[in-house]
């Protein structure tokens, strides 16, 4: 993971022995020539490369107060209904207002512009991406 993919409040694991997660506080280059970038978290500064990605799952997704696309909490999980596309592959949508991501069946998280499919894979891409379309943080609802 590389510093300079990260925003202020972007979630990441600061501590890769402990998986302690922060919340960046901000990104300085350590050297003259920008070689070496330390990340400032809530609790502790970091070299770059003893931080990682948090994986995106739908647990965070809850967290960031998404909700699946027909889907009620009063439903039991069994009778939530998933989309099914063309091929027979199952997934799920997850919305936020207008911002709606597409979970697979095998895990994989995608967010879908005029036909063209980008993956999410971490906690911090989703962050980053959330706010470049609506220019709002996404706020954790659930710690």
């Amino acid at each position: 993971m590389k510093a300079n993919e990260l925003r202020i409040g972007n979630y990441i694991i600061e501590n890769i022995e402990t998986d302690i997660i922060g919340k960046v506080k901000g990104v300085n280059s350590y050297e003259a020539d920008n070689t070496e970038r330390v990340v400032y978290t809530e609790r502790q500064t970091t070299l770059e490369e003893f931080i990682q990605p948090i994986p995106l799952t739908e647990e965070w997704l809850y967290k960031f107060d998404l909700i699946k696309r027909n889907y009620t909490k009063d439903m039991p999980e069994g009778l939530q209904r998933p989309d099914v596309d063309e091929d027979g592959n199952i997934y799920y949508i997850w919305v936020k207002g207008a911002f709606n991501l597409e979970i697979q069946e095998s895990g994989e998280i995608w967010f879908e512009v005029y036909s063209h499919y980008i993956h999410i894979k971490y906690v911090h891409q989703l962050q980053n991406l959330y706010f470049s379309l609506t220019e709002e943080e996404l706020i954790l609802t659930v710690v």
